[in-house]
C-alpha cells in the first residue's frame, strides 16, 4: 500500500493544506523496483526523550508513542484542536514535531529517500 509522504511541521502543513502529493514510499513494505528504493533518517527513530517530540516513521497500531501534536483525533475526543494525521489513517507515515529541544537543541533533522 503506498503512503502519501508529507513533513509536518508548524511551518509547513502541507498535507492539511491540501497540497498535491510530491512522491509516496510503502513504509509497510519496500518493493524492490518501485519508486522506494531506501530511506534513512538522522537522528534515529526514538531519539527524543519527550512525548511530545518527534522525527519518524509513526504507525498508530504499532509505534509506542506518537506526538499529541501530529494527531487528529476530532472524531473520538472533539476538544481535540491540533493534530493533522486523521485517526482514519492506520497505516505508516512520516511525522515530524518540535525538533528543536533538549535531545537536539540545532534541531536539524534529515530524512532521505
Amino acid at each position: 500500500m503506498k503512503n502519501a509522504i508529507a513533513i509536518f511541521a508548524v511551518a509547513g502543513m502541507a498535507a492539511a493544506a491540501g497540497a498535491d502529493t510530491v512522491t509516496t514510499y510503502d513504509f509497510d513494505a519496500n518493493v524492490v523496483g518501485g519508486r522506494n528504493l531506501s530511506f534513512n533518517q538522522t537522528p534515529p527513530p526514538g531519539s527524543f526523550s519527550s512525548a511530545g517530540d518527534g522525527f519518524e516513521v509513526y504507525d498508530r497500531d504499532a509505534s509506542a508513542s506518537i506526538p499529541f501534536s501530529l494527531l487528529d483525533d476530532t472524531l473520538s475526543f472533539p476538544s481535540d484542536s491540533i493534530g493533522i494525521v486523521k485517526s482514519t489513517k492506520l497505516d505508516a507515515w512520516f511525522g515530524m514535531t518540535d525538533t528543536v529541544n533538549g535531545d537536539l537543541p540545532d534541531g536539524i533533522v534529515n530524512a532521505t529517500w
